[in-house]
């Protein structure tokens, strides 16, 4: 009798766990399917003193960046898996290959170069002086690697 109480105790719990979750994510914005303090706006609106109607901007900003970045990743993340998978073949598709990997050199390129756009749209709304401090601070990090991704490009686990 007491395994039932402590077995339903733990379902009622699970179950009041969920609700929770899921009337939290029902007060998140939906339209636009992110949160509105995500580490990166957290982060420009301690270190820049915004004037009203900047941080909506940046908001905006950040978010039609984060659309079309996830989808990228996501594309990146298949075309990894087709390369994976040509790669496993008992015969190597030399051309197949080939034109695989220009896929993601391209798709890289175009990453590189929306990242980069959103700093400078980032930049040029925060300011002169403040663009440039931001500026400043983030292309040394993108330029030396961390970037496209931020090394958040997460690869499909495989079992083996």
């Amino acid at each position: 009798m007491m395994v039932r109480k402590v077995a339903l105790c733990i379902f009622l719990g699970v179950a009041l766990g969920f609700l929770a979750g899921f009337v939290d994510g029902q007060k998140r914005p939906a339209s636009k399917g992110l949160p509105l303090e995500t580490p990166e706006l957290l982060w420009i609106s301690h270190e820049f003193p915004l004037q009203p109607g900047q941080r909506e901007k940046i908001v905006a900003i950040h978010r039609k960046y984060c659309a079309g970045c996830q989808t990228r990743c996501q594309r990146i993340c298949l075309l990894h898996r087709r390369i994976r998978e040509a790669m496993e073949q008992p015969v190597l598709e030399k051309d197949k290959l080939e034109a695989l990997l220009d896929e993601e050199a391209k798709l890289r390129r175009e990453c590189c170069g929306e990242m980069l756009s959103y700093f400078a749209a980032v930049g040029q709304e925060l300011g002169p002086e403040h663009g440039r401090r931001y500026l400043a601070w983030v292309l040394p990090r993108t330029l030396a690697g961390l970037g496209p991704g931020g090394g958040r490009v997460k690869e499909p686990t495989q079992t083996r």
